[in-house]
């Protein structure tokens, strides 16, 4: 296939596709690209792979590769365009890979600055490219990099699956970006070339300054994280005409982890240009994010900070990691933090406490306060959403942006083989006692590769973690911040909350975010609480309780929808079968072979579901020959 192309291009074609980390298009793309050879030998022309490569099941981590992927293999199967095409589709593809982002919406007019002297393909072919995220003005539908899926429209919210898609859209996807972009207002004017500027979105939930000024040589240091009165006027501000009293009016969500009022109420319109008058003690020239962390020991909040984060890169368009993040922080603490390997993906430096700058006054070029983890009808912390869709293109992007900032790879999915992840929970509460007989009943079918893991952060560091989340496709734990790994699975994963402890929604709306398939254990008398832990502020709620969770054999009756559409039954609910009665029996005395024969066939007997399988004739089962019998299952 490569034959015209050069070795080099070769492999840089290679890393293209593998960077690209093609987690939608995996049927399409990756499927495409690494099978060839034993697609080749079964006698599949190169017409077969162009087909694929122009009918993506939707939409490419690199939005741009696919018109180079075809341009490639048009030079190099003699169609129009030649070797010519082909080679400065390759060497675009080459300059393509070696950015870090997979995501990277390089149509950006702002970011192909990083791909100025790369690649002169690159760079042309960019100029002409449409591929764009969906809150451009000239974003065409039919370009943007993603829409959600609606199966029904919720009646209050809309009255057609079309009104339902943009509900969606604007609530948790990238209208949802657009409509933070056209709430941005100047609330401070330069009065001249190279003087302040402040701009904000509504409540002050976003705000962007240039030649911002801030003397921190007396602060207030307190207890306090977010100390609401941290300033007086003079102590932050920049050379601007600002408008203070529509500025003013801007406070009704006022709140730590809901907008920057509190922070910026006292901004002051200054006489004097601090980086010119020599008032500054220290100037940064770099970018700087501002930014109020929620709690760093639990993954689901501070996620929260790292999702707002990327959203607010998309707001000033730029992704560099030549920037610094500075921890917005009152207090003289310092911060615990379990997924700090996770600001690789943001920038190239340490994290920068406020008190580093203290007892001197500061003067920033370029400062970004960022969206906030907690605010009303934000992302993605108790984000009201509307019922029946699912599959966001912005947290996709989010998830493909780390997972490729991080170098985490995809090594699946596996031939004949459904990887599944238990996640194990080492905290005094919501533990499930009979794991390990849950793991060993799915162990039953070969189907599974089934592993138990604990994510310790003492143990096992978060990069880690995250391998060994992306490379599952059924994901599985109890209620809690761990299961936050759903937005790190694959596409075509399930993430299955064992019990949601009477909170329905977080996982279930985090998973629809995320556009991964979400099950969870419906069945409440198949939940057997075996000690409440007394909460030490003597709390009685369901999140205190160790369970014993259902009985093994019915660990699984679901349906798996892959990618594929490949339809798997796990059909262990056979009542009154000797799979119950074996489970009574010491392990050694079970019959493993027999047991992974039956599931085996009831996987292939039921492609519906079944409410009742009735009962098992061993004596039928015992003789050999009738194995492959779907008439093993009685009806009685």
């Amino acid at each position: 296939m490569f034959g015209r192309v050069p070795q080099r291009t070769h492999q840089c074609m290679a890393q293209a596709l593998v960077v690209s980390r093609c987690i939608d298009g995996c049927d399409s793309w990756a499927a495409w690209f690494l099978p060839y050879p034993r697609r080749k030998a079964q006698g599949k022309g190169i017409g077969r792979e162009v087909g694929l490569v122009s009918s993506p099941s939707s939409g490419p981590a690199f939005p741009e590769a696919w018109p180079l992927l075809r341009l490639l293999l048009a030079g190099n199967s003699g169609q129009k365009g030649g070797a010519g095409a082909g080679a400065a589709a390759a060497s675009a593809l080459c300059a393509l890979a070696g950015l870090q982002r997979p995501d990277s919406g390089l149509h950006f007019p702002s970011l192909r600055r990083d791909v100025a002297g790369r690649s002169a393909s690159l760079e042309k072919y960019l100029k002409k490219s449409r591929a764009c995220w969906g809150y451009e003005k000239s974003c065409k539908p039919e370009n943007r990099f993603g829409y959600p899926v609606c199966d029904y429209a919720e009646a209050g919210w809309a009255s057609t699956i079309e009104e339902a898609q943009r509900v969606f859209w604007n609530q948790a996807d990238f209208g949802y970006v657009k409509e933070r972009m056209d709430e941005v207002k100047t609330y401070c004017k330069p009065k001249a070339v190279g003087d302040s500027s402040l701009q904000c979105s509504r409540y002050l939930q976003y705000c962007r300054a240039t030649n911002l000024y801030i003397d921190l040589r007396s602060p207030k240091r307190t207890h306090e994280r977010f100390n609401e009165d941290f300033f007086k006027k003079g102590q932050i501000g920049g050379h601007c005409d600002m408008d203070t009293t529509n500025f003013l009016a801007e406070g009704q969500r006022k709140s730590p982890l809901q907008s920057w009022f509190a922070e910026l109420q006292t901004y002051t319109e200054l006489n004097s240009r601090p980086m010119e008058d020599g008032s500054c003690d220290v100037v940064v020239d770099k970018l700087t994010y501002f930014m109020k962390f929620d709690a760093g020991v639990n993954m689901y909040h501070h996620f929260c900070d790292f999702a707002n984060l990327y959203i607010t890169q998309h707001m000033i368009n730029s992704f560099s990691t030549d920037v610094n993040i500075v921890m917005w922080d009152t207090s003289a603490y310092g911060y615990g933090d379990l997924f700090s390997e996770t600001w690789k993906a943001f920038t190239d430096y340490e994290i920068v406490h406020l008190k580093s700058y203290d007892s001197k006054r500061v003067c920033f070029k370029e400062a970004v306060f960022t969206l906030l983890p907690r605010m009303r009808y934000g992302l993605f912390y108790n984000t009201p959403l509307i019922s029946g869709c699912h599959g966001t293109g912005l947290f996709r992007a989010f998830s493909q942006h780390v997972l490729h900032r991080l170098n985490v790879t995809q090594e699946g999915p596996k031939d004949g083989k459904i990887r599944v992840t238990i996640l194990a929970r080492s905290t005094e509460y919501r533990k499930i006692l009979n794991q390990n007989e849950l793991a060993n009943a799915l162990k039953t079918l070969s189907l599974f590769e089934v592993q138990i893991v604990n994510y310790k952060y003492k143990e096992l560091d978060f990069k880690e973690q995250l391998k060994i989340t992306q490379n599952s496709d059924i994901f599985i734990g109890m209620h809690g911040a761990g299961l936050t790994h759903l937005l790190f699975l694959p596409d075509w994963a399930v993430i299955f909350e064992l019990y949601n402890c009477e909170d329905e929604r977080c996982y279930l709306d985090l998973a629809r975010l995320r556009g991964v398939h979400y099950i969870t254990w419906e069945k409440k008398d198949k939940v057997f609480p075996q000690d409440e832990v007394v909460h030490w502020m003597e709390i009685t709620h369901p999140v205190f309780v160790l369970c014993k969770m259902f009985y093994p054999s019915q660990f699984f009756h679901m349906k798996y929808d892959s990618a594929a559409t490949v339809q798997i039954k796990f059909s262990a609910l056979i009542k009154k079968s000797f799979y119950i009665k074996s489970w009574g029996r010491k392990r050694s005395k079970i019959n493993w072979l027999l047991v992974q024969i039956v599931n085996n066939i009831a996987v292939r007997c039921f492609p519906t579901d079944v409410v009742a399988l009735g009962s098992i004739d061993e004596s039928v089962i015992m003789n050999e020959n009738n194995y492959s019998s779907c008439h093993l299952f009685s009806s009685k």
